[in-house]
């Protein structure tokens, strides 16, 4: 938590890179985080913003809360869970700035984040694990809807997968 509102800080506080020593750290500043988004994300923020006023029910079992039964609205993960436009900017960012060629999200939701990452690279290919099935098939349609090829949603607890997953990750991103 202190190291979030540390980077808050210095994100809203700070004028210049030119304190920051290291060569690495300058480029990743300056190229990425405070780097421009690329403006084709703007169809997907709007698709994810009109997912806000989607009252269809998702049921599933929510394994943050000992595999409970669940039942809730599309806009309510829309709204709650998923994840807000500067972050998934910040994503779309890291996965242009370091170009993986696979990457693992832990926690599908509804295909947010997945789905930034896939459009700035389609040669990234993503795999994305939920266990909440009603989530995953959510997901997996918006993710057909916007026709990203390069996203493959797996519907799985976090230890099942990798069980069974013997793929090498190039960036892991934990939702």
């Amino acid at each position: 938590m202190q190291r979030s509102l540390d980077f808050y800080i210095h994100y809203f506080s700070s004028n210049s890179r030119h304190g920051t020593h290291s060569p690495f750290m300058y480029d990743l500043v300056e190229k990425c985080i405070y780097g421009k988004s690329d403006k084709t994300l703007i169809h997907l923020r709007s698709f994810f913003n009109a997912l806000k006023k989607n009252e269809t029910l998702v049921s599933g079992k929510d394994f943050g809360n000992d595999g409970a039964s669940t039942s809730r609205t599309i806009a309510h993960y829309a709204k709650t869970s998923s994840m807000l436009d500067f972050q998934a900017k910040l994503l779309s960012r890291l996965v242009t700035y370091f170009k993986p060629k696979l990457v693992l999200e832990l926690g599908a939701n509804i295909g947010k984040s997945a789905s930034f990452m896939a459009s700035v690279n389609p040669s990234t290919l993503v795999h994305t694990v939920d266990a909440n099935e009603g989530l995953t098939k959510v997901a997996q349609r918006n993710l057909d809807t916007l026709k990203l090829t390069n996203v493959t949603v797996f519907n799985a607890t976090f230890e099942s997968y990798f069980e069974q997953s013997e793929d090498i990750y190039d960036m892991v991103f934990v939702d």
